[in-house]
């Protein structure tokens, strides 16, 4: 599997890509040196992986070999200069989300606009840019995250159903990729964040929690549980209880485990800094919830962005 760990107690902050194995005590670094990575995606065939990166200043888009060999950029965010885009005080783009696209040729990244998403695919051997053919992907600027299914026909995604209410639920809705057959997942009236797709796409695994507060947030570890539910909106359930407080979860391969980053606060033993922030990463064992720990950071420096 693969995440970021953000060096922030470093000068600098570097954030970089690892990998482990779930028998492993000890992660690899995929990629090196003071830059700072993100979102780092598994081609569909998993032997190329592309992130973001901002090594030079501008946020860049970068194709490697799974062993972070043959490192390449293929754009800057300078170069997505699509009718509509929004642009940050600096002059940069906001990139929203980033996905491989079924045939593993392209990746297509979402940038946030005026009035709402703007995507552009990205040609992973040419660094060509263009508007998606035959691709209707979700562009609302309510959207919280997405996800692709494994086959690559259909796209989970998040929403804030009531975009004009303060407290509006977010829910699940699924479509296929050319914008087909759209649906509402869940009605649970909660803020639904991480869709995820089991690895034969019959379910989707996020998440939430079942009591719906003001403050309630899927980025708030401390609220959160772990769920998961048919594609028929069937047999909606926690898979396991655990007090693990779930930030970032990703789908074994094999579909018997979860990666999870789970957040805690722990006791430094100082006056000014009472607590910090602990992220350890976990693999859960969904049929008899027993869990193992892979990595941890402690605030300031994070983990973030699972992929397997």
């Amino acid at each position: 599997m693969l995440f970021i760990y953000r060096n922030r107690s470093s000068a600098k902050g570097v954030a970089n890509i690892y990998a482990i194995c779930p028998g492993d005590s000890t992660p690899r670094m995929v990629t090196y040196g003071d830059n700072y990575n993100r979102w780092p995606r598994w081609s569909p065939d998993r032997s190329q992986i592309a992130c973001l990166s901002k090594s030079s200043g501008l946020t860049q888009l970068h194709i490697m070999d799974r062993d972070g060999g043959n490192d390449r950029q293929l754009i800057s965010d300078s170069d997505l200069d699509a009718e509509g885009v929004y642009l940050l005080p600096d002059g940069s783009r906001e990139f929203v989300e980033l996905i491989w696209l079924p045939e593993g040729d392209q990746v297509a990244v979402a940038l946030r606009g005026y009035e709402e998403l703007i995507w552009q695919t990205v040609d992973v051997e040419t660094g060509e840019i263009a508007p998606p053919e035959d691709l209707v992907l979700p562009s609302s600027k309510s959207v919280w995250s997405m996800s692709i299914s494994h086959d690559g026909s259909r796209i989970a995604y998040t929403i804030l159903t009531n975009p004009e209410e303060t407290e509006s639920p977010v829910e699940i809705f699924i479509q296929n990729l050319d914008g087909s057959a759209p649906y509402q997942l869940t009605s649970t009236g909660w803020r639904i964040g991480k869709p995820v797709w089991s690895p034969d796409d019959n379910q989707i695994a996020f998440l939430s929690s079942s009591e719906y507060s003001s403050d309630q947030y899927p980025n708030n570890p401390i609220q959160n549980d772990i769920y998961i539910i048919n594609l028929d909106g069937r047999d909606l359930h926690e898979p396991v209880l655990t007090n693990l407080h779930p930030y970032r979860i990703a789908w074994s391969p094999d579909g018997k485990s979860l990666a999870v980053i789970a957040g805690e606060m722990v006791p430094t033993g100082e006056l000014n800094t009472p607590e910090l922030m602990l992220k350890t990463l976990y693999v859960l064992n969904i049929k008899l919830g027993e869990k193992r720990e892979l990595f941890k950071a402690l605030a300031p420096d994070d983990i973030t962005n699972l992929s397997w």
